[in-house]
């Protein structure tokens, strides 16, 4: 029984590390690296775990952090996609702010090794 109490209370610790300081985001075959690191705010709401960045209100969801961190990579990409990559007289004036911002925070886009 202590052993499983240790195991959770790595997990619980590798998991936090995991979600501070992050530099790069991985999505498919797809790296983003970011200028300055930023820290994802993590919490559990009911079954499901939430993976946050408010500068950019990206969230993603899953039953446990690693589906919630995989889905948050997911929104990302999507944002970049869809609105940092778009023209700007494609967009509204709240997305163009928000490419602006998401420019701001991306250093390079490269595909994964």
């Amino acid at each position: 029984m202590t052993m499983m109490s240790r195991r959770a209370e790595n997990f619980a610790t590798l998991a936090a590390n995991a979600t501070e300081g992050v530099v790069r985001i991985i999505h498919g075959n797809t790296v983003f690296g970011l200028r300055a690191p930023i820290d994802l705010e993590v919490r559990d709401e009911g079954p499901y775990c939430l993976v946050e960045y408010e500068p950019l209100g990206l969230q993603g969801r899953g039953r446990d952090q690693e589906a919630a961190l995989e889905s948050f990579a997911d929104q990302f990409w999507g944002m970049w996609e869809w609105i940092a990559s778009a023209d700007d007289p494609k967009l509204t004036q709240d997305a163009r702010r928000l490419k602006r911002k998401m420019r701001g925070l991306v250093r390079s886009v490269t595909p994964a090794a």
